[in-house]
């Protein structure tokens, strides 16, 4: 079964894949399809044939922090997923994120998963 992903901005996509890249820079690596998409939310899914999808909502694109983000907080979750067994917003997945996530962008995470993020050790700076 796969994912029907809509609404597909082919340039954001573009930049999304190169910062996955930047992000994922010396770490293991998972083969993930990461798509930008104009829709409310985004998501990290593993399909059926182990194909590993990251989606990034379009308006999470308009500042540049909010997009590195976003986009490491998706891939910690196939990261957690693949290494931990765990892709919810627990302890393994807040290693992955802040192994991931540059540290200035930690504090988002507050906003999204406050208990899990200051467990984890993330304060606003």
């Amino acid at each position: 079964m796969k994912v029907r992903v809509r609404k597909i901005d082919e340039l954001k996509t573009q930049e999304a894949r190169a910062l996955a890249v930047e992000l994922l820079k010396g770490r293991r690596k998972l083969n993930v399809e990461v798509y930008v998409a104009d829709r409310k939310r985004g998501f990290a899914e593993t399909l059926e044939d182990g194909t590993r999808v990251v989606v990034v909502p379009l308006w999470a694109t308009t500042a540049p922090g909010l997009f590195s983000y976003y986009l490491a907080h998706e891939l910690a979750h196939h990261y957690a997923s693949c290494f931990d067994g765990s892709d919810v917003h627990c302890r393994a997945f807040m290693k992955w994120f802040k192994r991931i996530c540059p540290a200035d962008l930690w504090h988002h995470e507050l906003d999204y998963n406050p208990r899990e993020a200051e467990a984890a050790g993330i304060a606003y700076n």
